[in-house]
């Protein structure tokens, strides 16, 4: 199984946007993952990616302020214990 790593999350994000700078959304991504509540900051993130890519969206922002209100329904939805899915 592959660990959700930073480096992972910033992979996903060059695969996915490669027109665009990484750190535009990282800010997006890093959203989420600052308070003391928001566990699994790497993994959320991963699934935030993998949502808005099945959706088309242009970032992610929607599964991020999803996750601020609860994280696990955006690994729910992103259906990620699997991260060779993503």
């Amino acid at each position: 199984m592959v660990k959700p790593t930073r480096e992972l999350v910033i992979a996903k994000i060059e695969e996915m946007y490669p027109n665009r700078d990484v750190s535009e959304i990282l800010v997006i991504l890093d959203r989420y993952g600052d308070e003391e509540c928001e566990k699994e900051k790497n993994r959320v993130q991963l699934a935030a990616l993998k949502l808005s890519d099945e959706e088309g969206l242009p970032d992610p922002a929607r599964y991020i302020t999803a996750a601020k209100q609860e994280y696990r329904d955006v690994l729910a939805w992103g259906r990620i214990p699997q991260l060779n899915e993503i």
